[in-house]
């Protein structure tokens, strides 16, 4: 869905976006101005030369900050046991039949002959076609030559 979503989306919208958003267009940005305006700022080196402040002292400015917090056992089996759940939901899949996928392909196929798809997406439909034949045939058994044969007790 999200592919399709952003298949959808055309090179004019983005444009658009930005456009809408201030950003001037490609065409109109004066590389002379800007250049000048980075200019005008004070570089970075000169503002850290202005500090007292040593380069160790700039490295180790933020040693003593806690970034993470201490979790108990029961948080943790918490956050694994909310992981499990939502694995589980994703990976029930309902199975499906050869003959349902064979079904399903025609009426796909049907769909593409009648709105006039794209020759790419025929050819792509009877790749599929011949995939689901080689799952039925792989899944077929030979028959034995006792099989022919009526058994008596």
């Amino acid at each position: 869905m999200i592919d399709k979503a952003w298949r959808a989306v055309t090179p004019l919208t983005i444009h658009s976006c930005f456009k809408t958003s201030g950003f001037p267009s490609p065409n109109l940005v004066d590389v002379d101005d800007t250049l000048t305006e980075f200019n005008a700022e004070p570089s970075l080196c000169e503002a850290f030369s202005e500090q007292d402040l040593t380069f160790d002292d700039y490295v180790l400015v933020d040693t003593n900050i806690a970034v993470w917090g201490a979790l108990s056992d029961a948080e943790i089996v918490a956050l694994d046991h909310n992981n499990t759940e939502s694995d589980e939901d994703e990976s029930e899949l309902t199975p499906v039949t050869l003959s349902e996928a064979k079904v399903s392909l025609k009426k796909l196929h049907n769909f593409s002959l009648q709105n006039h798809v794209v020759a790419v997406i025929l050819q792509a439909s009877f790749v599929l076609e011949k995939s689901i034949d080689k799952v039925r045939l792989n899944a077929l058994k030979q028959k034995k030559i006792t099989d022919f044969f009526d058994k008596k007790d």
